[in-house]
């Protein structure tokens, strides 16, 4: 392969990505034949999440849950599809900011390298380390969004396009009403502090959606990410930073990916005064309204899932009225 004539266009991105395959396959045989296969708990609930490891090496297995019918599995290996593919194109672009390894299996099942915290991988910002986590972040970022998108063939709505249109587009009077009345039940949850932004964010509703409503024309898209927060992301003192859970990436606005990451910091409870110039406040406004209108709807069992994109949305509307 290394003596293959000059290629172009396509048939160079076809080579790649063979290429890249052949590099991964062995990923396959530690999941396949691993001594030893540990459940882990977190992340996207819809898919089984397992640890194998093999001679003291570890994969990360994700697969589609049994506990579906075809439909909903057709469309969650949509998604892993859409993954796997995301993460091959970027490591054939050079991108710095993923694991060196991952494949698909069968079509089903999404194995890549582990980045633990037995080897120094950090899942969580420390306060003693922002300064050096935020800006690894936002170096992996900008060097994202200079890569070009790769060809949309995923019959998946881009991520863009979802923020806007079940954001405050979706928001009427009466998703208003069911998120004042939502609210009530979360104060008890919430400090002090927060119960007050909760209730000047309610106040400011009608203001927010007059404003979530008008979009600028953007000039640019980038590539994004779009579903940055801190379990998405590993990071290294040595190593840098790498991102995973790549199913929502895509076309977006300059900024978006770090301005979801301040969002979640500020959420978790971290000063970030120093990275306000980093922040979209256009993608700042689009994620509240995007959060705000999720926490509407149904849900089955508890009420978990709701109530944390109830904070996300709080987190935005105290940074966009504080910058």
């Amino acid at each position: 392969l290394n003596n293959l004539p000059k290629l172009y266009a396509s048939h160079d991105e076809i080579v790649a990505r063979a290429i890249d395959y052949l590099s991964c396959r062995s990923l396959i045989k530690i999941a396949e034949f691993s001594e030893d296969y540990r459940n882990i708990n977190g992340g996207h609930m819809q898919y089984d999440k397992i640890i194998a490891t093999k001679n003291d090496y570890s994969v990360f297995i994700k697969r589609t849950s049994t506990r579906y019918d075809d439909i909903k599995r057709n469309r969650l290996r949509q998604y892993l599809r859409k993954e796997a593919f995301t993460m091959s194109y970027l490591r054939c672009h050079g991108y710095s900011g993923i694991p060196p390894r991952s494949i698909l299996r069968d079509d089903d099942t999404f194995i890549m390298e582990t980045m633990t915290s037995n080897e120094g991988w950090l899942w969580r910002a420390k306060n003693e380390t922002l300064d050096a986590y935020v800006k690894s972040a936002k170096e992996k970022f900008d060097e994202l969004e200079n890569i070009p998108l790769p060809p949309d063939t995923f019959d998946i709505e881009s991520s863009h396009d979802s923020f806007i249109k079940e954001g405050w587009a979706s928001l009427d009077e009466q998703k208003i009403a069911k998120l004042r009345e939502l609210s009530l039940g979360f104060l008890d949850r919430l400090t002090p502090h927060s119960q007050n932004i909760t209730k000047k964010l309610l106040a400011d509703l009608p203001a927010l959606l007059n404003a979530g409503g008008r979009h600028s024309d953007i000039k640019k898209l980038v590539f994004c990410h779009h579903d940055i927060r801190q379990s998405n992301m590993a990071w290294h003192p040595k190593r840098g930073t790498k991102l995973i859970d790549w199913s929502w990436s895509g076309p977006g606005e300059s900024g978006s990916d770090i301005t979801s990451l301040l969002i979640d910091l500020h959420k978790s409870g971290h000063n970030i005064s120093n990275y306000y110039k980093e922040i979209n406040l256009d993608h700042c406004l689009t994620l509240m309204g995007f959060w705000l209108n999720h926490a509407t709807w149904p849900y089955h069992g508890d009420d978990t899932l709701r109530f944390q994109q109830f904070l996300s949305a709080l987190s935005a509307y105290e940074i966009y009225t504080t910058i």
